[in-house]
């Protein structure tokens, strides 16, 4: 029983309906994934745990939901694991709306906040929409975006300056 379905929107619109599906479309977009993205992109290390979120969210549906604290703790390793796989061990360089310049965010800083955003952004999307499977799955969705948004924008000379924010050739490294 995935105690998630009652706090989500038309909770009674779900009941009976297969907690599996999330394993299904995390394995499309895993399968998609591999095979649209450059091979040395960021966005594709992070697909193994992306389906490790999703495995995990699939046995806390199959065993009637892990405590709060375990599921938490499950959640926290598998943030830490892909800000360390994004940000590495070199400096972070940010850019911030507000900000003209980058910011470059030492390692011991970067790594816990890209982590914490990883963590919220997981837990925000399983209380929103009840499927834990599909919350792994959208993170790294947002990410490839990102990446997309960043080569485009920031990454092309011409766009960055026709909008008046910073050109870095290597923004596309940044997602």
């Amino acid at each position: 029983v995935d105690r998630g379905r009652a706090h989500a929107v038309n909770a009674e619109l779900s009941l009976g309906k297969p907690l599996s599906t999330g394993v299904i479309f995390v394995g499309v977009f895993a399968v998609s994934a591999v095979l649209f993205l450059p091979l040395d992109s960021v966005a594709l290390r992070t697909v193994p745990l992306i389906l490790v979120a999703t495995v995990v969210g699939y046995f806390d549906d199959r065993v009637g939901g892990f405590s709060e604290v375990k599921l938490a703790a499950m959640d926290a390793v598998i943030s830490l694991l892909a800000a360390f796989l994004i940000v590495g061990l070199a400096p972070a360089v940010i850019w911030l709306p507000i900000w003209r310049d980058p910011l470059i965010l030492p390692v011991w800083l970067a790594i816990p906040l890209w982590a914490g955003v990883i963590w919220v952004a997981i837990n925000a999307t399983n209380c929103s929409d009840g499927v834990d499977g599909v919350s792994g799955s959208l993170t790294g969705t947002a990410i490839i975006i990102l990446g997309g948004l960043l080569y485009t924008v920031i990454g092309d000379r011409a766009v960055a300056e026709h909008l008046h924010i910073p050109a870095n050739p290597e923004g596309a490294s940044w997602a």
